[in-house]
């Protein structure tokens, strides 16, 4: 289905995710063997999509093994996206990210990086990102407040924030 929608609508995208698998259930730890099982499951799910002549975003998540970083790279993907690290200590996702763009960067063709839940200020202006995502800003939002950046010489300053609260 997901494949008849994106084909239906191709022209309206700018780009679209592999349907990715996540390991596990809420609530707890998944384990080392669904976290495989969950990366083997997305894969297939990616070659479908590649068979079917679409090119999705592949997603390498935190926790999988670093063999299927370097499979996505080996595909030829142009896009990856890293995923998998919301809610986890910013150590272990400062790790993620550090070690994935070191081998992405050692890769010969240039691919971009898209980071699923990844916008804290700190993580963004860390790593060499072509685009990020998060519903954080969102959230805030409807929570009744706006994220405002203070000014800078050249436009604004990101790491310096303010919530101004719109309503009670």
């Amino acid at each position: 289905e997901y494949i008849k929608f994106i084909k239906r609508n191709h022209s309206l995208l700018h780009t679209y995710v592999n349907l990715d698998v996540i390991p596990g259930r809420p609530g707890r730890q998944a384990s080392s063997t669904e976290v495989e099982e969950a990366a083997s499951e997305s894969w297939r799910n990616y070659q479908t999509m590649r068979a079917a002549r679409l090119q999705p975003i592949p997603v390498f998540h935190l926790g999988e093994k670093e063999d299927w970083l370097r499979r996505i790279l080996d595909s030829g993907a142009e896009w990856i996206g890293l995923g998998g690290s919301v809610g986890k200590p910013d150590e272990a996702r400062y790790q993620f990210f550090r070690r994935s763009f070191r081998l992405i960067e050692g890769m010969k063709q240039r691919v971009k990086v898209h980071g699923f839940g990844a916008t804290s200020i700190q993580t963004m202006l860390k790593f060499p990102w072509y685009s990020v995502d998060s519903t954080s800003w969102v959230m805030c939002s409807a929570m009744g407040a706006v994220l405002v950046p203070a000014t800078a010489p050249k436009g604004f300053d990101f790491t310096q924030l303010t919530v101004v609260r719109v309503s009670g």
